[in-house]
């Protein structure tokens, strides 16, 4: 725990947290909040989804369902614009990979929600969980604090039991690529989508 912020353990039957960090909206103007979760030894950005009692993160080309992750509590934050993997001093660390690559929070307007996910900076994008599958999107906005540095939870070496009942069985990558055009507003036309295999 860090001074202004800290990490909640977090159930989705357990309602909207107590001053959760508010990331975007879903698509029928549901709140969406900030949390992590584990992977697969992965420490990856949540979408937390009090409406429909549960959190998902974005892994393999795949939207991952997890009922059991933390929520991002405090206050002193703000969203600034970046893209192509980039961050800004102060961004907000909320994990790792398998291979101690670090993961910022970002968020990104897509088919009428505003959706937060990873900021994978070795592949140049934010990734989103949205529709069942991971996208990837060039630009998008950084969760910044007022601290230099915030840490993460070191990654533990083998995933969670829990995690293994709720790794979906993915079908054949089916590959499409598309522009996203029918945006909500003119900014976001500047948000472009790669959509990976279909879980």
């Amino acid at each position: 725990m860090n001074a202004g912020y800290n990490w909640m353990p977090w159930s989705a039957h357990q309602g909207n947290p107590p001053a959760g960090v508010y990331a975007g909206n879903d698509q029928d103007g549901s709140p969406i909040f900030v949390g992590r979760a584990f992977h697969e030894g992965d420490q990856l950005p949540a979408k937390v989804l009090p409406s429909k009692q549960a959190a998902y993160v974005s892994h393999n080309g795949c939207e991952i369902f997890k009922s059991h992750f933390e929520v991002l509590s405090g206050t002193g934050f703000t969203w600034v614009h970046s893209s192509n993997g980039h961050v800004p001093a102060g961004a907000v660390l909320c994990g790792n990979t398998t291979t101690g690559e670090p993961l910022y929070i970002g968020r990104a307007h897509h088919e009428g929600s505003l959706t937060p996910g990873k900021i994978h900076r070795s592949h140049g994008c934010l990734y989103i969980p949205f529709g069942g599958a991971e996208q990837s999107i060039l630009h998008y906005e950084v969760l910044v604090g007022q601290q230099r540095s915030f840490e993460a939870t070191p990654t533990p070496t083998s995933t969670p039991a829990s995690d293994s009942l709720e790794t979906p069985t993915p079908r054949s990558p089916k590959r499409l690529y598309s522009t996203n055009s029918n945006s909500d507003s003119d900014s976001n036309k500047n948000f472009h989508t790669k959509l990976f295999n279909i879980c």
